[in-house]
C-alpha cells in the first residue's frame, strides 16, 4: 500500500474519469464528455434523505496542450484543483511516471 507521500507510482489511486462539462463555445450551450486525470485522495460515503452515495475527493492532473505525445502517453507538468466526484465517472485505474526532468507521463 502506498504511503501516500506524493510520490510517483503505479497504484489504484491514479484514475481516468469522464465528466459532463460545458462546451467551450459561447453561442451554443451544449454539455460534452471529456476525461480527466487524477489522484484519489479520499473516498467516502454520503448519506441523505435515505439515499447514499459514494464520492471520491480528487487532486486533478494537469495537461500539458503540447501535440507531442509520443507512444500514446499524455503528458502533465503538476497536479492542480482539488474536487469531488461521483465515483461512477470513474472508467479506470492508471499509471503515471515521472520523467528526469519532473514531467509526469
Amino acid at each position: 500500500m502506498s504511503l501516500r507521500n506524493e510520490d510517483i507510482s503505479r497504484d489504484n489511486f491514479c484514475i481516468i474519469c469522464e465528466l459532463r462539462v460545458p462546451m467551450q463555445n459561447k453561442k451554443v450551450k451544449k454539455l460534452v464528455v471529456k476525461q480527466f486525470f487524477g489522484r484519489v485522495l479520499r473516498y467516502f460515503v454520503y448519506e441523505y434523505n435515505d439515499a447514499s452515495l459514494m464520492l471520491a475527493y480528487i487532486k486533478w492532473a494537469n495537461v500539458s496542450n503540447e501535440n507531442n505525445y509520443r507512444f500514446g502517453l499524455k503528458k502533465f507538468h503538476y497536479f492542480g484543483h482539488k474536487n469531488f466526484i461521483d465515483v461512477k465517472a470513474i472508467k479506470s485505474c492508471i499509471g503515471f511516471l515521472k520523467s528526469v526532468m519532473n514531467i509526469i507521463y
